[in-house]
C-alpha cells in the first residue's frame, strides 16, 4: 500500500489517542440544584422533605450500601438483573456469558422514592414492587419481561387522594464510570435520545454541564462501548437531562402528571430494553429506538460489513475466520482501486532519474523546476496524484471497520487460535512484571503485522532509480513505518488487528507481483 496511506492512517490513529489521552477526567460536578429542580415535592404530604433533606436524598440516589436481603436477583437468558427493594428499581445487571456487570446502574429509580422500603412480589418474568401509606395512597412498579428481551415498566399511584402532586422523575439508567478504568473504552459513553425522529448522541464521559431535552421524547437512554439502556414512554414526556454526579452520568426523564384529576389514580408505561447493542432486540422497543446502534460517520459502511460478517458467521460458526473472509471479500471488491494506486506508484518511479535531472538543472530555480516537472508528468500522461486519491477512497472503509471491529459485542470472549478474547489484546504471554511502554502482557498479533508491513514496504520500494536523498527517505519509511504502526495497534483489539494483518498480506503479495512487471 501506497506509503502516503499509511502515513495518513497513522497521523488519524493520533489524533484518535490524543483525544483520548487530552479528554477530562471524570469530575463530581456539583448538579444537586438541578436534581432538586427536576425532582417533583414528595408525595406524601404527611413526610414532604424540607428542601435541604432534598438535597441530601438526591445524594442517595447512587447509594451503594444495600445488603443482600434488599437485593432481589431475576435471571433472563445471559442477564441477571438485580433489584432493590428500597426504591424499587434495577441497581445493577451481570452478564453471565461474558461475566461482566454492565456498567449500566440505578435503572428505573425514581429519586422521590428512593428510601422508600417497597414489598416485592415475585412475577413469573420479572418483579413487583409496592409502597403503601397509613393515608392509603399505594405506589406500584412492575417490571414485566417479555419473550422479545424488551421489558414493560408499569408505574401505578392510586388512591391519591392525599397526595399534593403525582409528578415525579424517573432515571433511565446511569454509567458506572469509575468502574471502567479503559481510557479507551470511556470515550464510547454516551447518552442517546430521540426527539421528533431526530436522534442526538452526546458524550457523557467528563461531562462538565448538564445537556437539557426539551420537546416530545420518543426515547432516550445511555450506551457505553457494547451495552445500552432505553426507555420508550407510551405517553407524551416533554422534559428530560442528561447529567453527572459522583462520577456516574445517567439520564433522567420527567414525568407530568398534572393533566390527571386532583385525587385520581395514575399510570405511566415504558417500553424498556437493557442489553447489547442489538438493532434486532431494540426494534421491539419502538419509535426507532434501534436508531440507538451507531457506528459513527460511515455508519451506513459499518453496518453494511456487519451484514456480510454476521451472513459468513452463520455458516463458519467462528468470528476470527469470518474476519479473514470479510477482510478478502472487501480487498478484492477494493482491488481496482488499489491496483490503479500501486501502477500508479510504479510509474512515478520510474519517472525518478528524470526528475532527479531537472532538480540538478533548475536548482536555482525552484519555479522553473516545478513547471518543468509537470510538463514531464503531462508528457509521460501520469497524474501525480493517481496513486493517492485511489487510496482516500478507501480510508471510509477503514474507518468503519474500526469503528465495528472495536464495537461490535460478539467479539467479546470470542476465540481464535490462541487468542481468547477477539475484542481484546491477543495476549499470548502474561509477563509477572511490567516491561516499558509494552506492558505485562506480550502481544504478537501487532509483531507479526508490522514484519508483514516492513516486507510489504521493501518490496514497494525496490525501485533501483531511487537515489541520494529519496533512497535514504524510502529506507527509513520502511523502518518507521511498521514500528508506527506496530506501536499504535499494540494495544489494540485483536479482531481489529487480524484484519490489518490479512490485508497487509495480501496487499504484500499483489505489491510483490506488481514489482516483478516492468
Amino acid at each position: 500500500m501506497e506509503k502516503r496511506f499509511f502515513l495518513a492512517l497513522a497521523l488519524s490513529f493520533l489524533v484518535l489517542m490524543a483525544y483520548s489521552a487530552l479528554m477530562p477526567k471524570s469530575k463530581t460536578i456539583a448538579i444537586k440544584e438541578d436534581i432538586v429542580n427536576l425532582t417533583s415535592p414528595s408525595p406524601l404530604r404527611a413526610q414532604e422533605p424540607k428542601k435541604e433533606a432534598v438535597k441530601e436524598q438526591a445524594l442517595q440516589i447512587f447509594d451503594k450500601s444495600l445488603d443482600d436481603k434488599d437485593l432481589y436477583k431475576f435471571e433472563n437468558g445471559d442477564l441477571v438483573f438485580f433489584f432493590s427493594r428500597r426504591g424499587g428499581y434495577i441497581k445493577s445487571v451481570f452478564d453471565k456469558t461474558l461475566e461482566v456487570d454492565l456498567d449500566l446502574v440505578n435503572i428505573g429509580l425514581v429519586p422521590e422514592w428512593s428510601t422508600y422500603d417497597f414489598s416485592l412480589n415475585v412475577l413469573p418474568k420479572g418483579a413487583e414492587f409496592i409502597y403503601r401509606t397509613a393515608e392509603g395512597m399505594q405506589i406500584k412498579k412492575s417490571y414485566r419481561i417479555k419473550d422479545d428481551e424488551t421489558m414493560d415498566l408499569a408505574i401505578a399511584i392510586s388512591d391519591a387522594s392525599s397526595l399534593k402532586s403525582t409528578n415525579y422523575t424517573i432515571i433511565v439508567g446511569g454509567i458506572a464510570a469509575s468502574k471502567q478504568l479503559d481510557q479507551m473504552s470511556r470515550r464510547y459513553f454516551e447518552g442517546c435520545y430521540q426527539i421528533r425522529n431526530i436522534v442526538s448522541r452526546k458524550p457523557v464521559y467528563g461531562l462538565k454541564a448538564s445537556i437539557d431535552l426539551s420537546g416530545k421524547i420518543d426515547w432516550a437512554g445511555l450506551r457505553d462501548k457494547y451495552f445500552c439502556v432505553v426507555f420508550s414512554p407510551q405517553f407524551i414526556v416533554n422534559k428530560g437531562v442528561i447529567s453527572s454526579q459522583d462520577n456516574n452520568s445517567y439520564t433522567i426523564l420527567t414525568i407530568d402528571n398534572t393533566e390527571a384529576p386532583e385525587g385520581s389514580s395514575v399510570e405511566n408505561l415504558f417500553k424498556v430494553y437493557v442489553g447489547l447493542q442489538d438493532e434486532k432486540k431494540l426494534v421491539a422497543v419502538g419509535n426507532s429506538a434501534e436508531r440507538v446502534v451507531n457506528f459513527g460517520f460511515f455508519d451506513m459502511i459499518a453496518k453494511a460489513i456487519l451484514f456480510l460478517l454476521t451472513l459468513i458467521h452463520r455458516v463458519i460458526h467462528n468470528w476470527g475466520w469470518s474476519i479473514i473472509i470479510v477482510t478478502t471479500v472487501i480487498y478484492f471488491v477494493l482491488f481496482p482501486l488499489s491496483y490503479k494506486s500501486m501502477a500508479s506508484m510504479k510509474r512515478m518511479q520510474a519517472l525518478q532519474p528524470k526528475i532527479e535531472e531537472l532538480k540538478l538543472k533548475f536548482k536555482d530555480n525552484p519555479q522553473k523546476m516545478q513547471m518543468a516537472t509537470m510538463e514531464l508528468y503531462k508528457a509521460e500522461k501520469i497524474n501525480p496524484l493517481g496513486g493517492c486519491l485511489p487510496m482516500l477512497l478507501q480510508i471510509p472503509v477503514f474507518f468503519s471497520l474500526y469503528q465495528l471491529l472495536m464495537r461490535f459485542p460478539n467479539l467479546r470472549g470470542a476465540e481464535f487460535f490462541w487468542i481468547k478474547d477477539l475484542s481484546s489484546p491477543d495476549r499470548l504471554i502474561v509477563l509477572q512484571k511490567p516491561l516499558p511502554i509494552i506492558g505485562n502482557e506480550i502481544n504478537i498479533l501487532p509483531l507479526l503485522m508490522a514484519g508483514v508491513m516492513y516486507f510489504q514496504q521493501k518490496v514497494s520500494m525496490t525501485s533501483k532509480t531511487a537515489t541520494g536523498a529519496m533512497a535514504d527517505q524510502q529506507k527509513m519509511m520502511a523502518i518507521m513505518m511498521p514500528v508506527l504502526f506496530g506501536f499504535l495497534f499494540y494495544k489494540m483489539p485483536s479482531g481489529l488487528v487480524l484484519y490489518w494483518l490479512v490485508n497487509s498480506l495480501l496487499m504484500l503479495v499483489f505489491q510483490w507481483k506488481i514489482s516483478q512487471t516492468k
